[in-house]
């Protein structure tokens, strides 16, 4: 049932930037920067942290692809990717 989806789409998600985070991942891992263009708007310590929650929360996963500095590939975990059904009904 859609509404079902929505509903756990929404508790797992909680904000708008999350949301379009998760939709922006739905095609495929991105970096930083991409995710930042992709989100026109979003501040950057805005998105770091939406990224981390949704880390914490199992829906997106960072992968390493430089060590010095620090940086990663961003994509969703089986239960991110789980959530496209809910929005494609939003």
């Amino acid at each position: 049932q859609p509404s079902d989806a929505l509903c756990a789409a929404a508790s797992r998600i909680g904000d708008r930037w999350a949301l379009l985070l998760v939709a922006a991942l739905l095609d495929g891992p991105g970096r930083f920067g991409d995710l930042q263009r992709a989100l026109t708007g979003v501040a950057p310590n805005v998105l770091a942290k939406r990224l981390r929650t949704l880390e914490a929360d199992g829906l997106v996963v960072a992968t390493p692809y430089s060590t010095r500095p620090l940086r990663v590939d961003y994509a969703l975990t089986d239960a991110g990717a789980s959530l496209a059904e809910a929005l494609r009904v939003l």
